[in-house]
């Protein structure tokens, strides 16, 4: 079990001077070790903050080191008579208590025999190229009684390095903060020393109670031209290292990003949007030290950003949107006079105000049916009978007039479909790949580059849903199912049939045919309209012509 307390020197702490301590440890590291946990009352935090006197600030050579506790993870052998620290790759000698050098001992780690490369002499063990796996619990044994002599537990880790300093102020002018961290982790205990100095002023220094490794600190005067100085010392059993910061006031002003950002649309306006937003809550005046905003929008289909820099107001309308287009919208802020630019807010998204369509009532098909029917019915077939010369033309004559009348009444819509089209192609696809087409030829790469790849993703989502379906089929118990399944997959065709190489047949058509021929037409009468939609059936019928002879046919 892993120990929680507060880490603190056994003697009462002097006048600004404190430490922040940290640990990280693995507890995997540990599963054989008795560990318990350890709570020790805490120190007051007022205790570290007592009044500096004249006397003190002399005795402080260059900065002040604030006093500010923080709670450690510790972890401790139940039966470690002492810890012993190692430095990763080195060599480590343990000593068994204090032993003649002629003793013979024997070591176990978490209760076993070592097995790790080392070496013996005497009561020493000397463990080669250690590394994070030699860290445990240690115990050696006099040979001739096979009695626990020393438990050493032994911690593997690195010095720590120069730690990485940022400070920075979103309560502007009420104070600031600065936070620290390692680039990479010592593995053992590691405090930090934290100094602040400005104006040879020393500095009161407050612990963030959410973030470890980080403190705050009051600005003593606003618009000071003195810079501020932060020392951060880290320090473990293997090592310290330190980093300074020097900065000046406005360097580090800059605020949280604007909160509760909306854009909505306006009504009638399908190139407008209006938004609007709130100040952050972190800036505590922004009468006296008000904000200036910069927005920026772009439509989801551009990469480009647009923007607009804007003073102390927290609303601004967009006039130039594409209409119908989706926007992502974010806003930044800044102190009038110093500092930087925030983060961006977090983006919200919004459409410009769209036209309702006007809902357009669909012709029926009996109304397509009686507009065929009162075309044909009041139609002079005579006309069409003296313009033709023979019954085929007649023919051509009367169903040309029958398909003008179906496009008068009847409305079309063309579709294109292609031989090489893949079964996952849908129409969805067919409108990407137009847009592409679109995009290439207006010669804007970024809008090219987007609808590129708006098509690869749809390409991708298409072929995986045609193969489930393809997979359904073949897992389905229906054979019909399967093999349309595989005939898919391969895209066979069925072969057309040979054609038969028959003359008798031939002739047969042409006889068939050439009874039809005729020097003139027959009389012909109009249909009923009982009749109507049927086919055109003369009152006297056409004296088919004599058949050829035998003669006549060769």
């Amino acid at each position: 079990m892993l120990a929680f307390h507060e880490a603190h020197s056994p003697t009462a702490p002097t006048p600004f001077s404190c430490q922040f301590h940290t640990i990280l440890l693995s507890v995997s590291t540990f599963p054989p070790l008795g560990l318990y946990l350890l709570i020790s009352p805490l120190i007051p935090l007022q205790s570290c903050f007592r009044p500096c006197t004249f006397s003190a600030m002399a005795n402080l050579v260059t900065s002040l080191c604030c006093v500010v506790l923080a709670a450690v993870v510790v972890a401790y052998p139940r039966n470690a008579d002492r810890i012993q620290y190692g430095r990763i790759g080195s060599d480590v000698t343990m000593q068994c208590g204090s032993l003649d050098n002629d003793a013979s001992v024997s070591w176990k780690m978490n209760g076993t025999y070592v097995k790790a490369q080392h070496s013996l002499e005497g009561p020493r063990l000397i463990l080669t190229n250690v590394s994070l796996n030699h860290t445990g619990l240690y115990t050696c044994f006099q040979k001739q009684d096979d009695d626990k002599h020393e438990a050493i537990f032994l911690q593997i880790g690195i010095p720590p390095l120069e730690p990485t300093i940022t400070c920075r102020s979103n309560t502007y002018p009420q104070g600031f903060y600065c936070s620290w961290h390692q680039q990479h982790s010592t593995y053992i205990n590691t405090t930090f020393d934290v100094e602040v100095q400005h104006n040879q002023r020393l500095l009161e220094v407050k612990k963030d109670l959410f973030h470890k490794n980080r403190c705050h600190v009051r600005f003593p005067e606003v618009f000071s031209s003195f810079p501020y100085k932060v020392n951060v010392t880290a320090i473990n059993a293997l090592g310290k290292a330190s980093a300074t910061k020097t900065f000046e006031e406005s360097s580090i002003v800059k605020p949280d990003p604007p909160e509760r950002v909306t854009a909505t649309p306006i009504r009638f306006n399908p190139r407008r949007l209006e938004v609007s937003w709130h100040s952050p809550a972190t800036w505590p005046d922004i009468d006296n030290f008000p904000l200036k905003y910069f927005l920026r929008y772009r439509p989801l289909i551009r990469e480009q950003w647009q923007h607009v820099e804007l003073s102390d107001t927290t609303s601004h309308n967009i006039t130039d949107a594409y209409a119908g287009k989706e926007y992502i919208i974010q806003v930044a802020a800044k102190d009038t006079e110093i500092g930087t630019w925030s983060d961006w807010s977090v983006a919200v998204h919004a459409t410009p105000w769209i036209e309702e369509p006007v809902p357009v009532v669909s012709t029926t098909e009996v109304e397509f049916h009686t507009g065929i029917m009162t075309a044909v019915n009041f139609t002079c077939y005579t006309l069409h009978e003296a313009a033709s010369e023979n019954l085929d033309e007649l023919t051509d004559t009367v169903t040309s007039y029958i398909s003008f009348c179906e496009d008068v009444c009847v409305p079309t819509k063309t579709f294109c479909t292609y031989n090489n089209n893949k079964p996952w192609f849908t129409p969805k696809i067919q409108h990407l790949l137009k847009a592409k087409e679109d995009a290439y030829r207006s010669g804007d790469r970024a809008l090219y580059k987007q609808a590129r790849n708006t098509l690869t993703r749809e390409i991708k989502a298409a072929k995986k849903i045609y193969s489930q379906k393809l997979k359904e089929r073949l897992s389905a118990n229906d054979p019909a199912s399967v093999w349309r399944g595989l005939r898919e997959i391969t895209s066979y065709r069925c072969p057309p049939p040979p054609v038969e190489a028959n003359k008798d047949l031939a002739d047969e058509l042409n006889t068939f045919y050439c009874r039809f021929e005729t020097d003139r037409l027959s009389p012909l009468t109009h249909p009923s309209p009982e009749t109507l939609f049927q086919t055109l059936t003369p009152n006297t019928p056409l004296t088919p012509p004599p058949s050829p002879s035998p003669t006549q046919t060769q």
